[in-house]
């Protein structure tokens, strides 16, 4: 009654090039809440006391880099969630995701790649907000490919079962069903607090006219409930910031993909690349 369940651990919709996708390709000669985030709260949530930051990741400096590396993430995400909204370009949209994955892939294994998560879960970006933008982009590459526009060329696909650490996909992209539907919705679910119950929260995407004559449509993110079982929600203000229960919901050590999002049970451990063993970066 709470929303989808989401039960079948299937792999990525896309971890295998969309069929239409592979016309297009072929046919050009190539190898192979409802509003924007930015306007759902009036102050700045990543301005976090610089002493706590400082104190997080043991180093002074942090109580800069930390916030700045944040806002750069925050506007990545930002950008790809409004060329969704309101697509105007296939083009602009694939450029924002491009910009999107090189950001996770320069920053992957920064030491203090957790305070910056951190700063994104108490500000615009939670971990639910950053899952539903990931389900919204899948939805636009669907639709670009069912569409057989050869601009898909000008998209990355979404990431593969691997990338996002077999993490389960909504039933609803699975099965292939949500392409036509209006409102889709979604749920996400933290149950890092095993022993005292798990936190919920949901949302829709919705399905908008496209905003130019022949273009795309775009999809809108709009936040649901919140819930939460009743000794998480007593316990969760007594216990210390880094321990269970905490605000803490995505560990960067287990964050995967370009949206940060927490592996599946199945996933191997994360490993640095062989160059960047023997020290992470900073």
């Amino acid at each position: 009654p709470f929303g989808l369940r989401v039960s079948i651990p299937t792999p990525s919709l896309l971890t295998v090039r969309h069929p239409a996708a592979k016309v297009a390709r072929r046919s050009r000669g190539v190898m192979g809440q409802s509003e924007s985030a930015a306007q759902l709260d009036g102050g700045d949530p990543l301005a976090s006391s610089p002493e706590v930051i400082a104190r997080a990741t043991h180093s002074p400096q942090a109580a800069v880099r930390v916030p700045a590396k944040a806002k750069e993430l925050q506007a990545r995400l930002l950008a790809l969630e409004q060329s969704l909204a309101a697509p105007t370009s296939i083009r602009l949209v694939g450029f924002a995701y491009k910009e999107l994955v090189n950001w996770q892939r320069t920053h992957e294994w920064d030491q203090d790649l957790q305070s910056v998560l951190e700063q994104l879960d108490v500000g615009q970006y939670p971990a639910w907000r950053r899952q539903a933008l990931e389900e919204a982009y899948r939805l636009f590459y669907e639709d670009v490919a069912n569409k057989g526009d050869q601009e898909i060329e000008d998209l990355s696909e979404p990431p593969t079962s691997e990338e996002i650490g077999f993490r389960r996909l909504n039933e609803q992209l699975v099965s292939g069903r949500a392409a036509a539907q209006s409102v889709m919705a979604g749920k996400y679910e933290d149950r890092s607090c095993t022993n005292f119950g798990s936190r919920r929260w949901e949302y829709e995407l919705v399905k908008v006219p496209p905003a130019v004559e022949g273009g795309m449509c775009g999809r809108k993110i709009k936040a649901g409930s919140f819930f939460q079982d009743a000794m998480l929600g007593k316990l969760s203000g007594s216990l210390p910031m880094g321990g269970c229960c905490s605000r803490r919901a995505v560990e960067a050590r287990k964050a995967r993909g370009p949206f940060l999002l927490p592996e599946g049970s199945m996933a191997a451990p994360k490993r640095p690349p062989p160059m960047d063993k023997p020290q992470l970066r900073t």
